[in-house]
């Protein structure tokens, strides 16, 4: 199931013009502009209000004042470090969505365990490893694809008319669970079951293996 982008820029940039960068710059829906431009009107609406007050509003003393507390202020933004802060944000940010990235549950590690810790080249080992596996899809789809998708089920079977996510089997168990908290982790628990399974059968070695594969 493929998935739109939230707003397209292909049309924009699909060939390389002197313009491009300017007609990106001037759109409004998905632009910096439609993000900023509250913050951008309270500023300067107060910079109207402080220019009018200093020119009309204030005599000459006044103005001295304002323009002597002024110059303090500018006097000691030097004073601050404000590369290094700036240094340090910066380095603050990337390093939590570096951290974010690394905690996405990709499943390609635990795939290659999984085949290879689980022993038997019979059609119920085969089975046992495609399910463990298809199981793990299956919460990965729903946890990252179907986060905003509605409570009403059909995004449920939009997943069951997708060849081998889900079965019917499995649908039936998955909307009789009754819980006012979200779902994700029910394909997670049947991995877990596969693996106890699977180590009950004598399919995996030892028990230490087998909270490996739980583990990952």
């Amino acid at each position: 199931m493929w998935r739109r982008m939230t707003v397209e820029y292909s049309n924009v940039v699909n060939t390389s013009s002197f313009h491009v960068f300017t007609r990106i710059l001037l759109r409004w829906k998905g632009s910096l502009w439609k993000a900023v431009y509250i913050d951008l009107l309270l500023w300067l609406s107060a910079y109207a209000v402080i220019a009018v007050i200093y020119n009309y509003a204030l005599d000459d003393n006044s103005q001295r004042i304002f323009e002597g507390v002024c110059e303090f202020f500018v006097k000691y933004e030097h004073h601050l470090p404000l590369t290094f802060m700036l240094g340090f944000y910066v380095s603050l940010v990337i390093t939590r969505w570096w951290s974010m990235y690394l905690n996405i549950g990709w499943i390609d590690s635990s795939a290659l365990l999984i085949s290879y810790l689980i022993d038997g080249s019979d059609e119920a080992a085969r089975l046992m490893r495609r399910n463990i596996i298809r199981h793990m899809l299956l919460y990965q789809f729903l946890l990252k694809i179907l986060v905003r998708s509605d409570k009403t089920g059909s995004s449920l079977k939009q997943i069951l008319n997708m060849s081998g996510y889900l079965t019917t089997e499995e649908y039936h168990k998955f909307r009789n669970f009754n819980s006012q908290f979200p779902q994700y982790w029910i394909p997670i628990r049947w991995a877990l079951s596969g693996i106890k399974r699977a180590r009950r059968e004598g399919r995996i070695p030892t028990d230490r293996l087998q909270q490996d594969l739980s583990k990952v």
